[in-house]
């Protein structure tokens, strides 16, 4: 409006110059007029009349010129702000309060289109409660939302003196999209951090440990240089491992010639279960660890043993509940009782042969792990060695010191027997047959003597049966005829003949014993258990015993006198028996190189006094009316252990009753 304003004092001016221009020639014209009436009431001259009127229709023209242009250009200006939100690539959306939507530029129309709705129509809930929340809040919100397979972020500015609010759009699709690329390539490349960490890790683990097996390995190698002994060398191999594995019970098995594998060094393991686990034999005895040093698998534990014939569990009480009844036989238990969860048992070999084993156990679980047994297996190869080694230095250190005692005492035995030679040789010859001639005599009056006893005993059982029959048949013939004091008498005959029938029988065993043996062969000792105890087996049920047993080892004897010797002792034990049902119980141990049979029972019990006399033949404790017997029996057992080269002997019961303990070699 200044333009317009100018033009209307440029106007004014001209017009007031038209004026002065006609006082000036009017005053021209008649100088006499009078100047102030000119000026107050001025004539209108011709020429300053049109200058004015020219100028003034100038100045109009010009002004509505201005005028309607400057009206075009806010109609311009007014149509461009109305063609904007059309214009707009994004979407521009008016709802009112009452979620109308009032208006949708075209880039709104696939939302309109998802949202299943147009202009005029109802908004969808959540737009229509967003735009409840801003009035509410009276402040812009903004929130992101997914319409088809695009995303959207929308800014709500909400104009309540109008009542409505516009929502402004914009695809974020690609940004999300991008942002998406960019939160999994960070993440993978987080992933493949971590990935690289653990890897690094792990190396740096495998060389730590490859630290520690060479370290482990280099001072092994020192053990053997340092050490002059196997047992020393043994104890400080097995602190060694112990503090390597990190396991608190490690041990060394060695096989001896007699078949068994005692600990030869060991670590955390107890004095208890050193004693019962030192005397397993691989002969006789069922374990995993005995199975390990045969090189052999029960079916069972296939899956725990490496390629190198090692057994390896992290959860041995797991394994041992797994197992059936039967298979629970094949194992000793010791280790599952004391709670050892990690167990492994590797071979030591030399030369492929295994003599011993390493014994590795903890109570936590997870404590052995495969790496490990790899080098376990790896540094029982070196102890293989060592103990090989050790066993030629000590041989060679026997043998020579031998050699050397041996040289000193022959020398200054050469010299009292180049003196004493003659002499001695026939002072020997003379002893040689004096002792020939006593053998010879004592085994022909031996043969003698048991010839008697079976002859006599054989040939008194005829007439015996003959007069045991007709003393029966006067009792049933007369035995209801006569008075009571011949029935008492005939009761009498009858009993002492049935006594004597029995004592010749036993007699009989007895001599039979060392005349008619079978020839000594293997067999198990619980096959001969069982024949006594089916030949037992009705009195057995009649007095309602128990008969228990240990696992029985395999010996070299008599199958048919052991199925004696156990009849007799089992016989011994119902018969003298106490008020409580009578329970036997049999087990075996391996102890100064033979097996020690016991036969244990619960009945009255034997007074210690009478311990040696009860071995002895015909010797009884107990009137014949009260237990009946012959008082052989112990007898022939005697005999029976004597002839397998053992001993025979008893003890009191640890509460009551009686054990019965027999060696065999």
């Amino acid at each position: 409006m200044k333009i317009e304003r100018r033009i209307f004092l440029i106007a004014v001016a001209i017009s007031t110059l038209g004026w002065i221009l006609d006082v000036v020639f009017c005053l021209w014209d008649d100088p006499q007029q009078n100047l102030l009436a000119l000026i107050f009431t001025p004539p209108l001259h011709e020429i300053g009349m049109r200058i004015i009127f020219i100028f003034c229709v100038l100045g109009f023209s010009f002004i509505v010129s201005r005028i309607i242009k400057q009206r075009e250009k806010i109609r311009n200006h007014i149509e461009s702000l109305a063609r904007f939100p059309a214009e707009n690539i994004h979407p521009v959306l008016r709802i009112d309060t009452s979620g109308n939507i009032l208006y949708a530029n075209d880039a709104s129309e696939t939302i309109l289109h998802e949202w299943k709705c147009r202009v005029g129509e109802m908004a969808p809930e959540f737009w229509r409660q967003c735009v409840d929340d801003t009035f509410v809040n009276r402040q812009s919100t903004s929130c992101d939302a997914s319409i088809g397979s695009r995303t959207f972020h929308f800014v709500v500015v909400p104009l309540p003196e109008h009542g409505y609010a516009n929502l402004y759009g914009s695809d974020i699709t690609a940004r999300r999209t991008a942002e998406e690329a960019l939160r999994k390539a960070h993440s993978a490349l987080e992933t493949r951090v971590q990935e690289r960490t653990a890897e690094l890790i792990a190396a740096n683990l495998l060389l730590q440990e490859a630290e520690s097996r060479a370290t482990a390995t280099n001072a092994l190698l020192r053990l053997f240089m340092e050490k002059s002994t196997r047992q020393e060398y043994l104890a400080s191999a097995v602190q060694l491992l112990a503090n390597w594995s990190e396991c608190h019970n490690v041990g060394i098995r060695v096989l001896n010639d007699q078949g068994l594998i005692p600990y030869e060094a060991s670590v955390g393991f107890s004095e208890e279960f050193l004693k019962k686990e030192s005397q397993l034999s691989i002969n006789t005895d069922k374990c995993v660890c005995i199975r390990v040093v045969l090189g052999s698998a029960d079916p069972q534990e296939i899956g725990a043993m490496s390629s190198a014939g090692s057994f390896n569990t992290n959860d041995s009480l797991g394994f041992h509940k797994n197992l059936t009844e039967s298979e629970k036989c094949h194992y000793r238990g010791e280790c599952m009782s004391i709670g050892f969860a990690s167990l492994a048992i590797v071979p030591v070999k030399y030369q492929n042969k295994t003599i011993g084993a390493i014994h590795l156990a903890d109570v936590q679980s997870g404590k052995i792990t495969p790496r490990m047994m790899e080098f376990m297996e790896a540094i029982a190869l070196l102890i293989g060695e060592a103990l090989h080694l050790f066993k030629i230095e000590e041989e060679l250190h026997h043998h020579r010191h031998h050699l050397e005692e041996m040289v000193e005492e022959r020398s200054v035995e050469l010299k009292q027997l180049n003196q004493e030679l003659q002499a001695e040789i026939a002072e020997r010859k003379q002893t040689e047959e004096k002792l020939k001639a006593a053998v010879i005599e004592l085994s022909r009056s031996n043969q003698e003597l048991e010839q008697f006893a079976y002859v006599a005993s054989h040939d008194l059982q005829e007439p015996l049966r003959m007069v045991a029959s007709y003393v029966t048949l006067l009792s049933k013939r007369y035995g209801q005829k006569l008075d009571a004091d011949a029935d008492e008498f005939i009761g009498y005959a009858v009993d002492g003949a049935h006594r004597m029938q029995r004592l010749i029988r036993d007699l009989l065993d007895f001599s039979r014993v060392g005349m008619g043996g079978r020839p000594l062969q293997p067999f198990s000792i619980q096959s001969a258990l069982d024949l006594a105890q089916a030949n037992l087996k009705v009195i057995i049920e009649e007095t309602g015993a128990r008969v228990t047993s240990d696992t029985l080892p395999v010996i070299n004897g008599d199958e048919s006198q052991f199925v004696q010797l156990f009849q007799n002792l089992i016989d011994n034990a119902l018969k003298f028996r106490d008020s409580q049902p009578p329970h036997i119980h049999i087990s075996a141990s391996w102890k100064d190189n033979s097996w020690v049979i016991s036969v244990a029972d619960n009945g009255i019990g034997i007074d210690p006094k009478q311990y040696n006399r009860i071995f002895l033949i015909f010797q009884r404790l107990h009137g014949a009316r009260k237990y009946p017997g012959t008082g052989i029996g112990l007898a022939i057992c005697k005999k029976i252990v004597e002839r397998h080269g053992g001993r025979i002997w008893v003890q009191p019961g640890s509460g009551k009753g009686t054990i019965f303990h027999f060696t065999v070699v």
